[in-house]
């Protein structure tokens, strides 16, 4: 279909594709939620990665396996800006920022120009407690990791570094066991792959999967 509309090479145009399909629901689709589905992705990719035992935290991933958790409510954001996101994170005194400093996270805002493709953010009912789950979504379809987006006066450690590492530095969050976030790399198979380690690895054959299987 991309193709007869002369877009098989716009990000933007997948992107608005999977921002459809993701905010979808069981209930809008008949079958399994396709955010559900995206998960069981990731539990399998990251396992299948050489540092996946630290992409997916254990309990998180158990309860993907088993089913133990559910989906209350799901957003999705296409082009979500990276500094309005580590504006949202920065405001909230109970989130640490892991790769820079309060000053330094400014500063990025001030002049960051970073959009993450897909943001998806899900509260999800885990062990009879309410946690936000966020999955950070970078989409290639035809190109590589982008170079630097800062202006060169912000000076931080963020100026420089590749598109997922910005994405990461930008967004990550610790000690918050009421908030995890998962970052995803979303890419033709046989693309090249990213530079961040942060990142589970998908391709888009992992995709078409799981349409196959919300039609069966």
């Amino acid at each position: 279909f991309f193709e007869i509309i002369s877009k098989q090479r716009s990000e933007t145009t997948y992107s608005s594709f999977l921002k459809w399909m993701f905010q979808s629901s069981s209930t809008d689709l008949g079958t399994v939620s396709p955010t559900l589905l995206l998960l069981d992705v990731l539990v399998k990719r990251s396992q299948m990665q050489e540092n996946g035992a630290n992409l997916i935290n254990d309990d998180l991933k158990k309860n993907i396996i088993t089913r133990n958790f559910k989906i209350n409510s799901i957003e999705v954001e296409a082009e979500k800006s990276v500094s309005v996101l580590a504006s949202e994170l920065i405001s909230d005194g109970k989130k640490k920022l892991k790769k820079l400093t309060k000053e330094e996270i400014i500063r990025v805002i001030a002049k960051c120009k970073d959009r993450i493709d897909l943001f998806i953010r899900c509260n999800i009912e885990e062990d009879k407690k309410e946690k936000e789950l966020h999955i950070i979504i970078e989409n290639k379809i035809d190109s590589v990791e982008g170079g630097g987006k800062c202006n060169s006066n912000t000076n931080t450690k963020y100026d420089n570094a590749s598109q997922t590492e910005r994405y990461y530095m930008a967004s990550a969050l610790s000690d918050n066991n009421d908030i995890m976030q998962l970052y995803v790399y979303l890419a033709p198979a046989g693309a090249e792959q990213c530079k961040g380690n942060e990142y589970i690895r998908v391709n888009y054959q992992d995709i078409v999967c799981m349409i196959q299987i919300q039609q069966l």
